[in-house]
């Protein structure tokens, strides 16, 4: 029951959030959260929302263009397929601006992405980084990114 109770609260934060934080309608947060697997693009969608690079009308597609453009990671060779941990970790790095490591400052690479966000906290030491990952393990990491970077923007 008390797993019930949890991802009750869980959908309930991420509703929430879909209106408040990433600016998009509850049906693509909703739709988000029942996704087993999510795709470049549906992170990019996420990611050019909350950059205010684009409005939430536009689609997965033309984010993923524009965050391509803004060079903030490149164009991946397969935008449908399913995102792993250790890339979607990468994505999260260079959209929100997270430092990393020594290893992840000189290679930029999934790898290291993926461990600095598990020594952060942000993904489970027992995650396997080539796992696909589900939507609402997405927006569960994409929602403590904006924390991060939240309380950077505070500091400054």
């Amino acid at each position: 029951i008390i797993s019930m109770i949890k991802k009750i609260f869980v959908v309930s934060i991420f509703l929430i959030l879909g209106c408040l934080c990433f600016g998009q309608s509850a049906d693509m947060v909703s739709k988000m959260i029942e996704s087993e697997s999510v795709t470049y693009e549906d992170v990019a969608y996420f990611c050019a929302i909350n950059l205010g690079l684009a409005d939430e009308e536009i689609s997965s597609e033309d984010a993923l263009v524009i965050l391509s453009d803004a060079k903030i990671f490149s164009m991946p060779k397969n935008p449908k397929a399913n995102i792993t941990y250790d890339a979607l970790a990468n994505i999260c790095m260079r959209t929100w601006e997270i430092k990393g490591g020594l290893f992840y400052t000189i290679t930029k690479s999934d790898r290291y992405a993926f461990k600095e966000l598990q020594y952060l906290g942000f993904i489970s030491s027992s995650e396997n980084p080539k796992k696909k990952v589900s939507g609402i393990e997405v927006l569960n990491l994409i929602t403590r990114c904006m924390e991060i970077n939240e309380v950077k923007d505070d500091a400054i």
